[in-house]
């Protein structure tokens, strides 16, 4: 390794010392919200609260913190309509079922 390869990385500052301001106010807005917003919606709460910062910052800040939101699952459109049609199914067999037995009693 070169000599200004070492002292470049033995030097280097962490840029994001001075955001800690902003720093806790990320924090505060995510866990304020059960951790259920990115980076875009916290960076509009931001500017909601007259911090501008850029959507790119706020995410660098959030990996390097590592805030991640709760993302759901998604749900198989296929499986609820096969769900659907079977419930479907079943409730026309039981209106039918009803409308012989009505038949058949009003026949006797």
């Amino acid at each position: 390794m070169s000599r200004a390869t070492y002292y470049f990385y033995v030097n280097k500052e962490d840029k994001d010392l001075k955001n800690q301001d902003i720093i806790d106010k990320i924090k505060e807005i995510f866990y304020a919200n059960k951790k259920r917003y990115g980076y875009r919606r916290i960076t509009l709460e931001l500017k909601n609260q007259g911090i501008n910062i850029n959507h790119k910052k706020v995410l660098r800040l959030m990996n390097k913190l590592n805030l991640h939101s709760i993302t759901r699952k998604k749900r198989n459109i296929l499986l609820i309509k096969e769900l659907l049609e079977k419930l479907l199914i079943i409730t026309l067999k039981e209106i039918l079922r009803q409308i012989n037995q009505m038949k058949s009693g009003l026949l006797m």
